[in-house]
């Protein structure tokens, strides 16, 4: 039987010196991005009318690069109208996150990802099916730890990604391989990356970064992963 480390860190924590891992989205270690989608391609009249969300809002809060970008929005209080497939209309009072999906066509569709009570750990997730090891790290860790081969919903073509739990909507997401670098800064805290831990964490895996700098200017060590559910 094949012996998969990144499993075992991420089950066994304690040899990593019993240290919860750490993940750059509760570190507030930007993501660089250019904007993916033009201000103009976005229909902002009709997000408006079903969330209650506006540009000048989303500037406001810090989310319009993000969303620019196709990446998901902070937790937003969000308050619209939705129609039905019958055509009923629902009226929406609800904390979310929202992000803009290319449909293939150029037309830019609006998702809305609504608060769970659970984790949303399922057997199966984009076309990868899941061991109790994956679940095990999901529901303790939030991430999985390692990239896996999952299927494009809409191409049906495969691509490398990393598995999380978003840890506001509790939903199960996933992060294409590809952008990990983009998100590895060469410093960490005050902590220069050598090119091992910048390696280790674009393969999705926990890495142990020491002597870190918080707030109050005091060193830690604690491993690092670079996350999905950001």
């Amino acid at each position: 039987q094949l012996f998969d480390q990144s499993r075992y860190i991420l089950a066994n924590r304690k040899n990593i010196n019993q240290a919860p891992i750490k993940t750059y989205s509760e570190m507030e270690t930007p993501t660089k991005t250019n904007s993916r989608f033009n201000f103009d391609q976005v229909d902002w009249n009709g997000i408006q009318q079903t969330t209650g969300i506006t540009a000048d809002s989303l500037k406001q809060s810090g989310d319009l690069e993000r969303f620019l970008n196709g990446q998901k929005t902070s937790l937003l209080n969000l308050s619209g109208e939705l129609t039905s497939k019958s055509g009923i209309k629902i009226r929406m009072h609800q904390p979310a996150k929202i992000k803009l999906v290319d449909d293939g066509t150029g037309k830019l569709n609006l998702v809305i990802h609504g608060v769970r009570p659970q984790p949303d750990i399922r057997n199966e997730f984009l076309g990868y099916k899941l061991n109790e090891v994956d679940k095990y790290n999901l529901k303790n860790f939030g991430e999985m730890g390692k990239v896996v081969e999952c299927i494009d919903i809409q191409t049906r073509q495969p691509f490398a990604a990393v598995i999380g739990i978003d840890p506001e909507t509790k939903e199960m997401v996933s992060m294409r391989a590809d952008r990990l670098p983009k998100m590895i800064p060469d410093n960490l805290k005050g902590v220069n990356l050598t090119e091992d831990q910048k390696k280790s964490l674009a393969e999705g895996k926990p890495t142990l970064i020491a002597d870190m700098i918080d707030r109050k200017g005091e060193k830690f060590t604690t491993p690092v992963v670079n996350t999905a559910g950001a």
